[in-house]
């Protein structure tokens, strides 16, 4: 079968009768026996798969009605029959595949609706069923696992701002409720040029609250030195997401602190919003955050970098413009050529390097 392991070890448990229906916790249980779908039959894998009115209904839509994968298997009674009259039937692998990814998807819509009360209609999950069937096809794996590896490392190093666009990166460390966290922030702008960084300390109660208090110093500064055309990136999920608008995961002690946030982001001028990068892509801040957490005081710098952050800015540098002279196409633009492969900036990132293999190996 042609797809991916995960549609591979759902059909496993298919097989072996190991998926927790209804009718098979309802054994050992009182739970309610009646299929989530039509609350009419038990629910049984052969029947959640095959019986109910609502799987029949996603069989026969695309892209499954003219693939050969045919239901009418009278001698069928189980799943694990139905699956060796579907063998014996010659299908080649991509059918079985597909087959195999309408199970699949039936499954999480019944979990849906059993544990989030959520529903989708039998023509929304045919066409999740098909975006994921394609991206899944054996003529389209290679180019998309290829895109993926390329996007994904772009995304674990730091990139250089769109043309004069700013972009502030900020971090929090922390170890205990007991003990100062540190916050930190580096502004720099399209061509790697230092503009500003500072770090402080303060209290908090746990890492994700120290998260949120970073966000605050960080975007105060930028209204403070009337800092226009600015991109502010996190590496905590959590907050950044929350500033997106897309979630409400975060703990009721930080929304307060991240919706001043919001306002003051809001008078920023020309302000291009908030993202979320890798931790790996936010070492110069990471490095602010604890020399501010270890010093207990506040500084900040307008003119040049500190000295301990030359290593990792030197790093992100060479990166940076490793992306914009590759040839695969990037989002960001390169505003100046350097060459940095003899320069002391190469000299002044072995460290750097050699670290980071070490950590990629582990």
């Amino acid at each position: 079968m042609d797809t991916s392991q995960r549609i591979k070890l759902f059909i496993w448990k298919c097989l072996q009768d190991a998926l927790p229906t209804k009718m098979k916790l309802g054994a050992a249980t009182d739970e309610e026996k009646k299929c989530v779908f039509c609350q009419h039959m038990e629910e049984s894998t052969y029947h959640l798969f095959f019986e109910c009115a609502y799987a029949k209904q996603v069989w026969i839509l695309p892209p499954m009605a003219s693939q050969g994968v045919s239901l009418n298997l009278t001698n069928a009674k189980t799943f694990l029959e139905h699956y060796n009259e579907w063998k014996i039937g010659n299908l080649d692998s991509i059918f079985m595949a597909l087959a195999a990814t309408k199970c699949r998807f039936i499954w999480k819509e019944r979990c849906l609706r059993v544990f989030e009360n959520k529903t989708r209609t039998s023509e929304q999950l045919a066409i999740a069923i098909s975006s994921y069937f394609v991206y899944w096809h054996p003529n389209n794996r290679h180019t998309n696992h290829r895109l993926h590896s390329i996007n994904h490392s772009r995304n674990i190093y730091w990139q250089l701002p769109p043309a004069n666009t700013l972009k502030l990166n900020c971090d929090a460390s922390w170890l205990s409720e007991i003990t100062s966290a540190g916050f930190g922030f580096v502004i720099r702008n399209s061509t790697e040029t230092f503009t500003a960084a500072e770090h402080g300390w303060c209290r908090t109660f746990s890492a994700e609250e120290e998260k949120a208090v970073a966000l605050p110093k960080a975007t105060q500064c930028p209204s403070i030195h009337n800092i226009q055309n600015l991109i502010i990136e996190g590496d905590n999920q959590a907050t950044i997401s929350y500033l997106q608008g897309k979630t409400n995961s975060v703990k009721w002690q930080c929304i307060a602190v991240l919706e001043e946030v919001k306002v003051v982001a809001a008078k920023l001028v020309s302000f291009k919003g908030f993202q979320y990068v890798d931790r790996r892509a936010n070492k110069v801040e990471d490095l602010l955050a604890k020399e501010g957490r270890r010093s207990n005081n506040t500084s900040f710098w307008s003119d040049q970098a500190p000295s301990f952050l030359f290593p990792a800015i030197a790093f992100d540098t060479v990166k940076a413009y490793e992306l914009c002279n590759s040839n695969d196409t990037t989002l960001v633009s390169c505003s100046a050529i350097v060459n940095p492969t003899n320069s002391v900036i190469r000299r002044a990132t072995q460290h750097e390097l050699v670290s980071e293999k070490s950590e990629l190996a582990d």
